[in-house]
């Protein structure tokens, strides 16, 4: 059977209703039908014999024995803990460079040394990172706009503070620079903060457990940051070769189709008989 042949099938079996969960930037859905429960990650996984990529080992649902699979590991995928993780320590080290910023300008009106620092907003490390990033975390999103007017305040201080000194006003250009850095620089790094609180929030790892018969559970997945319930029509679901999945590649099986609404909510469609076969019936294969 071709892959063509396999998605038509396949969505016949299919709601119309899946849940969502992100891994890293990309969206994956499991038919509600196939969700036993969704539990906080808070139970004692137990090593097992097992290979497989992902592979953690067996919690107890219930007295019943399930193993358990970081998702994000088994797909090849760096997960969303990674790289939020990842994420809050770039802006802490952004955060610290504008801190160096402030104390290299000042050593520059002080004494003869040359401030090489950017002084172009957009062309610093965070400027740059800025420009180009978006997450669909709405919260953080609202952070980050906040950061637009303090930023570029305090790029646009070295060329009218050095020209203050230039004047002959370096006491002038001193105690503007203690001001700003009191205010300016002091607003910025409670934005830092609030944004890396923002992203630790964020980190929630939970355990999905599957079931193919609406009341046992065969395995579980760990995830760490779930989305939401949607609702789409089997028409919306393409094959996944669209998006560079083979028939020759392991996670052919995995995945019934991508659906395709035309918004923030297209989404990779897991076929659970498919991540049973996958993880379950050949492990040391993976």
């Amino acid at each position: 059977m071709n892959q063509a042949t396999a998605v038509k099938s396949n969505t016949r079996s299919v709601s119309t209703n899946a849940f969502t969960f992100w891994v890293g930037d990309s969206l994956f859905a499991i038919d509600l039908l196939h969700i036993l429960s969704i539990e906080q990650d808070n139970c004692t996984i137990h090593p097992d014999p097992f290979e497989g990529l992902g592979a953690l080992g067996v919690v107890k649902h219930r007295g019943v024995p399930v193993r358990v699979f970081d998702f994000a590991t088994f797909v090849g995928i760096t997960s969303s803990g990674e790289q939020k993780d990842e994420l809050v320590q770039t802006l802490a080290a952004r955060e610290q460079d504008h801190v160096d910023w402030l104390n290299a300008l000042e050593r520059a009106i002080q004494t003869d040394e040359a401030f090489s620092k950017a002084r172009d907003p957009h062309q610093c490390a965070f400027g740059q990172w800025y420009d180009r990033y978006h997450s669909h975390d709405e919260e953080l999103m609202d952070i980050l706009k906040h950061f637009d007017e303090p930023h570029k305040r305090i790029h646009g201080l070295a060329n009218h503070l050095l020209g203050l000194k230039g004047r002959g006003q370096t006491e002038a250009a001193l105690k503007q620079l203690n001001a700003e850095r009191q205010t300016t620089l002091a607003q910025l790094q409670r934005l830092f903060n609030r944004a890396r609180n923002q992203i630790r929030d964020r980190i929630k790892s939970v355990l999905l457990f599957i079931t193919t018969n609406g009341k046992d559970p065969c395995i579980a997945l760990l995830l760490n940051e779930i989305d939401d319930m949607i609702e789409f029509d089997p028409s919306q679901i393409s094959e996944t070769t669209r998006i560079g999945v083979t028939d020759e590649e392991r996670l052919a099986k995995v995945f019934v189709g991508y659906i395709n609404r035309g918004d923030d909510r297209d989404s990779l469609l897991i076929d659970v008989h498919g991540l049973l076969e996958a993880a379950l019936d050949h492990p040391r294969r993976l």
